[in-house]
């Protein structure tokens, strides 16, 4: 489980789409997913 509640592959399948959107329509959550996935990206 990450810290926003998801498991590695649901983030993964839910930031593929998130990434082909333009980062100012993103939503909170979609802003949340993308700082979580870019940290364990990181790591």
């Amino acid at each position: 489980m990450l810290e926003n509640g998801e498991t590695p592959k649901q983030l993964l399948a839910r930031c593929k789409y998130i990434f082909s959107q333009k980062q100012n329509d993103w939503t909170e959550n979609q802003i949340q997913r993308a700082t979580c996935y870019s940290n364990i990206s990181l790591n």
